[in-house]
């Protein structure tokens, strides 16, 4: 069986993305500008980058290091953005060149160059207010696409015509694809090419093979690519979950387009596409809740509530917890919904705008509801505009044809 380009992308979205770049301590941070940083040091006071890293953003991470044009592009979107939505967070044209960069910077630069110069504290707040907008979410998916696009096509096409790939069995396939792309996330196409050749050469008898190669060669990475395939271990867990369970249900609807802008994602599927990614941001509560799931369901018939009865089969004449019979509740109910209609029937206006009136202020629902036209209607307004960032940045990349990643 041959893994297909959809479950590539959801492994590569999820488990490379999530699991071993847009998070850090179980907490998702694709939205937000990242470095790695040396432990035990204030980035905001002296920036001290691990290797070469750079500033990056996304689920799979785009260095600014590494693409100082992405960083352009995304200081004049957010300029655009922040003229129609935050004229407060708006740099002036003249910090616009030298933020560009600053944020453009590799990590040795800094270092060496800079002296450890931190960013301008101006910057950071900004562009993250940004990045968590709708218009900002949509520049960072696009990038992420791209990424995903390159490592399908220049590792996970290749590696599909290879003899280990063609002997090896479904899980180490998903595996062997993870791992390629996860190296050349981090080392760059021609910084992993030598495993790649070795695949392709046929130097290796099987996924453990490979994985020990790993070890002796890129020992620096290998802690990337183990939490890589720590993402993965969520992802076959999903895969082989009970049918009924919700967490198989949600994630087999989100592999129909495991690439999705999340952008355009609506309810109830936001919030079920909300709790997938979490499984993988933090994989070893994702597998237990899992398997929590998986248990409820085996043993569902075992589950029934004897203190509370199912409603429809309770006899009227029981107790309610507040001590009124199921009748006595209905009963009011009624007759205050007979009022009600009495009230509306009798074309009285003063009388149904003071019905009105009150249910509107005993109802918590629609008071919300209302609340939340004017921030609802701007959402909408930005979703728009992230249609067309996102279309404006795919046109981009086309012209661009690709460059390397991260």
């Amino acid at each position: 069986m041959t893994i297909s380009e959809k479950e590539f992308q959801a492994a590569a979205y999820f488990a490379i993305g999530l699991t071993s770049e847009g998070s850090l301590n179980g907490k998702e941070r694709a939205y937000e500008l990242t470095i790695a940083h040396q432990k035990g040091t204030n980035e905001a006071v002296r920036l001290v980058p691990i290797q070469n890293s750079g500033y990056a953003i996304g689920v799979i991470q785009t260095d600014f290091g590494q693409h100082p044009e992405v960083a352009r592009r995304m200081v004049h979107v957010f300029q655009d953005w922040a003229k129609a939505y935050r004229p407060d967070l708006r740099f002036d044209d003249k910090e616009v060149a030298p933020f560009i960069a600053q944020l453009s910077r590799t990590g040795n630069q800094v270092k060496l160059k800079y002296h450890n110069e931190p960013l301008n504290p101006k910057i950071k707040p900004a562009i993250n207010t940004f990045l968590a907008s709708p218009v900002g979410m949509a520049f960072v998916h696009a990038h992420d696409v791209k990424q995903i696009n390159q490592l399908q096509e220049l590792r996970f096409q290749p590696l599909t015509k290879t003899a280990l790939y063609q002997r090896s069995n479904d899980e180490d396939k998903l595996r062997l694809a993870v791992s390629l792309a996860k190296l050349a996330n981090v080392k760059g196409f021609g910084g992993s090419k030598p495993i790649m050749d070795a695949v392709k050469g046929n130097q290796f008898a099987s996924f453990d093979d490979f994985h020990k190669w790993i070890e002796e060669k890129y020992p620096k990475q290998l802690r990337d690519v183990d939490n890589a395939l720590k993402g993965l271990d969520v992802f076959f867990a999903l895969e082989k979950a009970h049918p009924n369970n919700p967490l198989r249900q949600y994630w087999e609807k989100i592999k129909q387009d495991p690439l999705a802008n999340p952008v355009h994602i609506k309810e109830p599927d936001k919030s079920h596409y909300k709790e997938i990614r979490e499984l993988f941001v933090n994989p070893d509560v994702g597998l237990r809740r899992i398997q929590q799931h998986d248990k409820a369901q085996t043993h569902s018939f075992l589950r029934q509530d004897k203190n509370e009865p199912n409603l429809a089969n309770r006899d009227s004449s029981t107790p309610a917890r507040d001590g009124n019979s199921v009748m006595e509740r209905l009963a009011r109910l009624t007759e205050k919904n007979a009022r009600i209609i009495e009230i509306y029937e009798s074309g009285n206006e003063e009388a149904i705008r003071a019905v009105n009136r009150e249910i509107i202020e005993n109802s918590p629902a629609v008071q919300k509801m209302i609340e939340g036209a004017k921030e609802l209607a701007k959402q909408e307004e930005q979703e728009q505009q992230a249609q067309q960032i996102a279309a404006m940045e795919m046109e981009a990349q086309q012209r661009s044809k690709g460059g390397r990643t991260r």
